[in-house]
């Protein structure tokens, strides 16, 4: 489950000032980096830590309140399989040592050839930013509406840049149907755009909407809360479901993951138990599947608790655009509903597509595939992000940057932290200080 992102920052009194907005772009000299040298490599390096599409966000941290996905045992591969040549074909896993070796100094080229021409890096202080890095933290855009933080609170703003509501809630999550939970003083509640209490400040904790529903603290304990500000009366008097932050999933399709004494099983939004509490672990549902596990082997369920793919993978992924990774002997390969393999094992990890590519790692590096398998940007980055808008984040060393559907890299590696465009804006970090940069 998704956490509600929050800020500890005080409220301010007064309103704080507009955001510095500097209207001129990038540089929009676009660098393709395994065509500009003609390099295709395997190299080796560092483990990628961008593994979903906010793990490079750098939230600030809550320590009143935890959210974890019903279950979050997400695997850590710790045997590699051998290097993979570079194609436009699935990779074959037989690489010779010559090839790794190849590979590496490869590698080794390839970092200094980027490290020489992508000379041109931004001055935080102006030019080129949307808004200038000088925030504690700036969340995606969601429904149009950017959560910032600063020394006086959390606020929001626009995508023209500027505050729709100003910085002075000490905690906040984001935007969906049309509203946000809120910290002022010791409740929360939530707001519309234009400042109004939708849902009075109640609450000791309250997280976002997902399919009209939000969980919240009351002072009885944890449970659901509607869009028109009712409680699901049902699953509090409900004894079999553990009624946790942790153990209480978000909405998704009209069920949630929750777990009770005998296992984790799914609640309709009116609190009822729709598919018995009988697996090991749960995750919520995704394009008409959800992820399930029992004696430690994964499948997956329909929505009326059917098992459709059989429970036999060490690990499996959410479904995203009609394909399933799944891993089997430390081996990612992806699968459709049917359970019929579509692109073959030939991954040391994989992860649902996006915008019609996927983020794959072989051995410590990083690229994406296409829905058909072969690798349309090869595996050379230390970290990677989904594509968002056209545009995914990649690292290399310590340092991010964007590149878009054609591999070209659109900006140095500059950024200490990035994250993924939304509404043409993605927020990164430079000096310990968050800004924004339009594409």
């Amino acid at each position: 489950m998704e956490q509600t992102n929050v800020s500890n920052t005080k409220a301010s009194n007064t309103k704080a000032s507009n955001t510095k907005i500097c209207n001129t772009k990038i540089s929009n000299k676009k660098v393709n980096i395994t065509k500009m040298y003609n390099i295709k490599v395997n190299g080796t390096g560092g483990y990628a830590d961008a593994t979903n599409k906010n793990a490079s966000s750098n939230e600030p941290t809550n320590k009143k309140a935890t959210n974890k996905n019903a279950s979050s045992n997400e695997p850590t591969n710790k045997k590699a399989a051998n290097s993979i040549a570079t194609s436009n074909k699935p990779a074959n896993k037989k690489a010779s040592s010559i090839r790794r070796i190849t590979g590496a100094l490869a590698g080794i080229l390839l970092f200094t050839l980027l490290s020489l021409t992508s000379t041109a890096a931004l001055n935080p202080e102006a030019e080129g930013y949307f808004i200038a890095p000088e925030h504690e933290y700036i969340a995606p855009y969601q429904n149009g509406l950017a959560r910032i933080h600063t020394e006086g609170g959390v606020g929001y703003l626009s995508i023209g840049g500027g505050y729709v509501i100003f910085p002075e809630y000490q905690q906040g999550g984001d935007f969906s149907a049309s509203v946000t939970p809120v910290r002022l003083e010791d409740r929360f509640g939530y707001v519309n755009w234009e400042e109004d209490w939708v849902i009075p400040r109640n609450y000791l904790y309250a997280m976002n909407f997902y399919n009209r529903r939000a969980k919240v603290q009351t002072d009885g304990g944890w449970t659901y809360l509607t869009l028109e500000g009712g409680l699901l009366t049902k699953l509090l008097g409900e004894d079999r479901i553990e009624k946790t932050p942790e153990r209480l999933g978000n909405f998704s399709e009209g069920l949630a993951a929750v777990k009770g004494p005998r296992g984790y099983g799914y609640i309709n939004q009116e609190g009822e138990v729709e598919i018995g509490l009988s697996f090991d672990a749960a995750e919520a549902f995704s394009e008409g599947l959800a992820r399930v596990k029992r004696e430690g082997k994964w499948g997956y369920i329909n929505e009326e608790g059917e098992v459709v793919i059989p429970l036999v993978y060490d690990y499996a992924l959410d479904k995203k655009e009609d394909l399933l990774p799944v891993m089997q002997e430390n081996t990612w390969s992806y699968i459709d509903e049917e359970g019929e393999v579509i692109i073959p094992q030939n991954y040391d990890q994989a992860l649902p597509f996006a915008e019609g590519f996927a983020r794959v790692r072989i051995e410590d590096k990083w690229g994406y595939i296409n829905n058909e398998g072969s690798l349309v940007v090869d595996t050379i980055f230390d970290g990677a992000m989904d594509f968002s808008e056209g545009y995914a984040a990649v690292k290399q060393g310590e340092r991010w940057s964007y590149i878009n559907e054609a591999g070209h890299l659109l900006y140095p590696f500059q950024f200490e932290r990035a994250n993924y465009f939304s509404s043409g804006r993605a927020p990164v970090q430079v000096e310990g200080l968050w800004g924004l940069i339009s594409r």
